[in-house]
């Protein structure tokens, strides 16, 4: 059966959101639970989320899918660019050997590769440095937080005052108040975020 082109209606980001298209269907992916549509449009290969596809009318004209395609490379490709062009911050990490072992089951793939590619060899602790790219400061703090205490940001600073200053509000958050239901004593000198600031940064100074 002769494959035919797609007449669909399509919500993206930039505007105008809402675009029409005619698309070349080559295959689908599903990545994560959701499902990605790859066609050709106007002879460039893309790929759509097939949730935000609004309306889809199947045309009568065919089309030749190129011959040799191959959908598994293709999707690779895509999302080794994609990376590229999201992860642009540059994080220099400190980890620990057990949280290294670990990382495969705790971090997306394409941050373990970054790891495997850059880390160095450990030092007297057995903790080991590696760089790896990530979206944002504000998207980077739950990423790493959730790796818990095995691993420490050296670089950039904002990430790591980000990461102090959040870790601080957590800590008074769970902080066992005295009789009158305030904080107990000395916490009125500085805030938590100044406290474990300073400590992270004495830390790094004192550090071998």
């Amino acid at each position: 059966m002769e494959p035919t082109a797609n007449q669909v209606r399509y919500r993206r980001w930039a505007e105008p959101q809402e675009v029409e298209r005619e698309l070349d269907p080559y295959g689908l992916v599903l990545k994560a639970g959701v499902w990605y549509l790859v066609a050709a449009v106007d002879g460039a290969v893309r790929t759509y989320r097939v949730s935000s596809i609004l309306r889809l009318a199947v045309g009568e004209d065919g089309f030749e899918r190129p011959d040799g395609f191959d959908l598994a490379a293709h999707w690779q490709d895509y999302l080794t660019a994609y990376d590229a062009r999201r992860l642009r911050l540059q994080v220099s990490l400190r980890i620990a050997p057990a949280l290294l072992t670990a990382l495969p089951d705790r971090l997306d793939a394409a941050l373990v590769r970054a790891v495997e590619a850059s880390v160095g060899p450990p030092d007297g602790d057995g903790w080991v440095t590696a760089t790896v790219p990530l979206e944002s400061v504000d998207l980077a703090v739950p990423i790493l937080l959730s790796l818990g205490p095995d691993i420490e940001v050296l670089a950039p600073e904002e990430l790591r005052c980000k990461i102090a200053e959040t870790a601080a509000a957590v800590l008074d958050r769970y902080r066992p108040a005295d009789t009158s239901g305030r904080a107990g004593a000395g916490d009125l000198s500085s805030s938590p975020a100044d406290r474990v600031a300073s400590s992270a940064r004495v830390a790094r100074t004192t550090k071998p």
